[in-house]
């Protein structure tokens, strides 16, 4: 016979009817043996009432009474106060008809315990759907929270970049007016008089290497069509006003004003404004990025640059392609001449001769970046071609015919590039 484990089974000799119905499963079946039988359920006899038991074949009271009137428990005589019932019970469910009556009574004797359970179950459960939808009116409430705390921070961002914007173009508003008043020294200079040499100094290279004004507004007229059809495409009774960037002697300036059309100039050289003001024309002495800042957005009907943004490094480049953009309105053009590098003789030598000269700008990736900076129908003018091709035997002078050949490439070409007239949506 097995030992009871101690602390468990010892207790359940005196255990009464309704202490053994609070057990369950193994624990209920060890009680009723420790019990009835004064010792514990074997390995062999457990499935025997485990099996029933979990499948509802039979019930505690049941197996109980079968304990209780197995040989070994009537030799042990036994009693459990309250069995007596359930075991006369259990005889009479095995009778016919009398049995179904009996069990259709138990039946009904339990729907109350039955509907107490259910009630507390569904008790439970609206507790538990109460506790679900607070939580779910929470969630919603932190989700709405979250919304309107992310739509303030987009609005106080948009309002900081605003005034953000806004002190930027003060300030460079007021380093132009300083700088016309003299308290600031030009871009790129100091209060020491350097400036003033260098822009001497350019000025008599310009004169120099560059040409005549006379040369340079001849080739100039190559762009007063295509400025003046700008300035009639755009908004009627719009005023159309133009700017020459880094205006130099003043050649575009004047050429467009002969030609009755509205234009002035923005130069940081305070020699080359001089010469122009006494020419009695328009000229801004601000640097050029800083002043397009300045204006309001599609404010100009176009743009000319003429040998400026070689001498630009490439961040500083796109800002002014992107400026140019911002103040062009719709439909504005926006012309860039540069030295031409795929003439040989100007990428490898002639481009150098300007000290202030940054590096040769190939078309195709200059194009490229006016393009991604907004602007449309952007055209290649191929301009200046080098000389005419002389009457030389290439096979007396060969080198002399390849000379000739490569100083047919122009020397020069412009970017001609219009702002959508329709601005594009996203």
């Amino acid at each position: 016979m097995s030992r009871s484990p101690p602390g468990t089974l010892g207790s359940a000799r005196d255990s009464t009817l309704d202490d053994l119905l609070r057990l369950d499963d193994q624990d209920f079946v060890q009680a009723a043996y420790q019990r009835l039988l004064s010792r514990s359920a074997d390995a062999a006899e457990l499935p025997t009432w485990l099996l029933p038991l979990r499948t509802g074949y039979l019930t505690k009271l049941e197996v109980l009474a079968a304990i209780r009137d197995s040989p070994e428990g009537r030799t042990r005589g036994a009693r459990v106060p309250g069995l007596a019932i359930p075991r006369v019970a259990s005889r009479l469910r095995r009778l016919p008809l009398v049995g179904y009556l009996v069990r259709w009574l138990e039946q009904a004797a339990r729907l109350p315990d039955l509907a107490r359970r259910l009630n507390a179950h569904d008790a439970v459960l609206a507790e538990n759907d109460a506790a679900e939808a607070g939580r779910a009116e929470a969630i919603h409430r932190l989700d709405a929270a979250i919304r309107n705390d992310r739509e303030r921070m987009a609005v106080q961002t948009q309002e900081f970049d605003e005034r953000l914007q806004s002190l930027a173009g003060l300030m460079t508003s007021l380093r132009s007016e300083l700088r016309r008043a003299s308290v600031l020294p030009p871009v790129g200079g100091d209060a020491d008089g350097e400036a003033n040499s260098f822009d001497a100094y350019y000025r008599r290279f310009e004169d120099h290497f560059r040409g005549s004004p006379e040369q340079i507004r001849e080739r100039l007229s190559f762009y007063l069509p295509i400025l003046d059809a700008a300035g009639h495409a755009g908004i009627a009774h719009a005023p159309a006003r133009f700017v020459d960037i880094g205006s130099g002697r003043g050649e575009m300036i004047g050429l467009l004003r002969e030609h009755g059309i509205d234009a002035y100039g923005v130069d940081n050289s305070e020699s080359m404004v001089a010469q122009c003001r006494d020419q009695r024309l328009a000229v801004v002495h601000a640097d050029a990025i800083e002043h397009l800042a300045s204006l309001d957005p599609a404010s100009l009907a176009g743009i000319t640059s003429i040998h400026v943004i070689e001498h630009l490094p490439f961040r500083t480049l796109m800002t002014l392609f992107q400026q140019a953009f911002r103040v062009l309105r719709p439909g504005g053009v926006a012309i860039f001449e540069t030295p031409n590098p795929e003439n040989l003789i100007v990428g490898a030598c002639n481009f150098y001769y300007d000290p202030t000269h940054m590096r040769p700008l190939p078309p195709e990736p200059t194009r490229f970046l006016l393009e991604s900076c907004g602007f449309e129908r952007v055209s290649i003018e191929r301009l200046h071609s080098g000389g005419t091709l002389a009457q030389v035997d290439a096979a007396v002078d060969p080198v002399a015919k390849l000379y000739s050949a490569i100083m047919l490439v122009p020397q020069d070409y412009a970017l001609i590039a219009y702002k959508p007239a329709i601005p594009k949506t996203a």
